[in-house]
């Protein structure tokens, strides 16, 4: 399901799974770029709208699909926003979908993500827009994954530091 090559991850986005980090991570900034590859068999600019992906913050041991977890949304109809998995606590956010419509390139060109986490609150940008902030949760420190969900993709550039 995933191979790397130079600085990106290639996703085929089947089976359904996530790849994670083996180090825990609370308190800083992850920065990445993603770009799904558009099917040329899909013109259907609704059906464009449903390739999935997503960002998973603060998985909980067991692993599952998907773990307890909270999901910064991939999707590209709903990129951006906070989705809890694995029966986390779902947080309480601000979500901007003018702002999201906006920032968001289309279906096979590279968006930039930053997501900042501080004591469990969670901010997610867009190409350098704020789309959603999240206030605390349960979750606040866990592995990091990258969602498969049946939907070729590529991730690259992906970094973690402190908070700004």
């Amino acid at each position: 399901t995933w191979t790397s090559q130079g600085d990106e991850f290639l996703c085929t986005g089947k089976p359904k799974c996530y790849l994670y980090t083996k180090t825990p991570f609370g308190d800083g900034t992850l920065r990445f770029d993603y770009q799904f590859e558009p099917d040329p068999k899909i013109t259907d600019p609704a059906k464009l709208a449903g390739h999935n992906t997503g960002v998973l913050l603060f998985i909980q041991e067991p692993h599952a699909v998907w773990p307890k977890s909270i999901e910064v949304q991939g999707k590209h109809s709903e990129m951006g926003q906070l989705r809890p998995n694995g029966g986390a606590v779902a947080v309480e956010f601000q979500d901007s979908p003018d702002v999201r419509e906006s920032a968001r390139k289309p279906v096979g060109e590279w968006n930039s993500i930053e997501i900042t986490t501080k004591a469990g609150a969670i901010t997610a940008s867009i190409n350098g827009q704020v789309v959603a902030v999240g206030q605390p949760g349960e979750l606040t420190s866990g592995l990091i994954g990258l969602q498969a969900e049946g939907h070729r993709l590529r991730y690259r550039h992906l970094r973690f530091g402190p908070a700004k």
